[in-house]
C-alpha cells in the first residue's frame, strides 16, 4: 500500500518541484531585466494551474515593465484576491491605475458603506468565514453565561446585541464576496481604443463608446467571439473577447 501511494503521489510531487523550478527561473529572468522571458514562464505556470499571489504579483511587474498596462492590472487584480493586504501590491495597483486613460468614479456614498467596502476588499473570504465562526462561538458562550450569576445580565445583553450586529455584518460581507468571486465575472480591458457595440456584431450595430486598457469591467453574457461588458457606472455594450482578459 505504501509503495502504491508513493507511485500515485510521485507525479504530483514532481509537478510541484517542476513548477517551483520554473518560478525561480522566471524570477531570475525578471531580476536580469529579461521581462519577456519571465512573462513566458510566469504565464506557463498560470496555464498549468499554479496558484500564488506572488506569481501574479511578479507577472504584473513584468508586464508593467514592458508597458503592457492592461495585462499588468489583470495580474495585479488576480494577485489581490490572494494577497489583498500586501502593501507593495496595493502601491503598484495605484501606480498602474494612475496611468489608465479611463477613470470612472462612482458618486460619493455613505461613509459607513465605503468603509465596509474597503474591509471587504482587504479581507479574504476564508478570513470572513473564520471571523463569523468565532463571533458565533462567543455569542453562544455569552448566551450560556446568562444562565449563571457570574456576570450582569444587562452587560451580557449589551455584548450579545453588539456581537450579533457584527456577526450579521460579517456574514453580509462574506455573502457579497462569495457572489463577486464565484457568481459574478470580471475582466480587464487589455487593448486600447476598444469599440463597444450595441450588439454582438460590429457590422450591424452602432458603436456606443470606447474603452481603453486597464479598465475593470463586469462580464454579463457571451455570444461566440463577443462578450457583453458592464462598466461601474452602468453603461453596457458588446466587445470582442480578445480585447478583455477575465480575472
Amino acid at each position: 500500500m505504501k509503495k502504491a501511494l508513493i507511485i500515485f503521489f510521485l507525479p504530483v510531487l514532481l509537478l510541484g518541484l517542476d513548477s517551483a523550478d520554473l518560478f525561480e527561473r522566471a524570477n531570475k529572468n525578471a531580476e536580469d531585466s529579461k521581462f519577456l522571458e519571465a512573462i513566458e514562464k510566469y504565464e506557463l505556470l498560470v496555464e498549468k494551474g499554479f496558484i500564488s499571489g506572488n506569481l501574479y504579483y511578479n507577472l504584473g511587474n513584468a508586464y508593467y515593465r514592458t508597458n503592457q498596462l492592461g495585462f499588468a492590472l489583470w495580474a495585479y487584480y488576480s494577485a489581490q484576491r490572494l494577497i489583498p493586504r500586501d502593501p507593495d501590491l496595493l502601491h503598484n495597483i495605484k501606480v498602474a491605475q494612475a496611468k489608465c486613460v479611463d477613470r470612472i468614479e462612482l458618486p460619493k456614498s455613505i461613509f459607513l458603506f465605503d468603509f465596509l467596502l474597503k474591509i471587504e476588499t482587504f479581507v479574504r473570504l476564508v478570513e470572513l468565514n473564520i471571523l463569523g465562526s468565532i463571533l458565533f462561538f462567543i455569542i453562544s458562550l455569552l448566551i450560556l453565561l446568562k444562565k449563571t450569576d457570574l456576570v450582569s445580565i444587562n452587560i451580557i445583553n449589551y455584548l450579545v446585541s453588539l456581537l450579533v450586529t457584527l456577526f450579521l455584518i460579517v456574514n453580509v460581507l462574506a455573502l457579497r464576496k462569495y457572489i463577486i468571486e464565484n457568481k459574478e465575472k470580471y475582466s480587464i480591458v487589455i487593448s486600447n481604443s476598444v469599440s463597444v457595440f450595441s450588439g454582438p456584431k460590429d457590422n450591424q450595430n452602432s458603436i456606443l463608446f470606447l474603452v481603453n486598457e486597464g479598465l475593470k469591467v463586469k462580464l454579463n453574457n457571451y455570444q461566440e467571439k463577443w462578450v457583453e461588458i458592464e462598466l461601474i457606472d452602468g453603461k453596457k455594450g458588446w466587445a470582442n473577447t480578445f480585447s478583455v482578459r477575465e480575472i
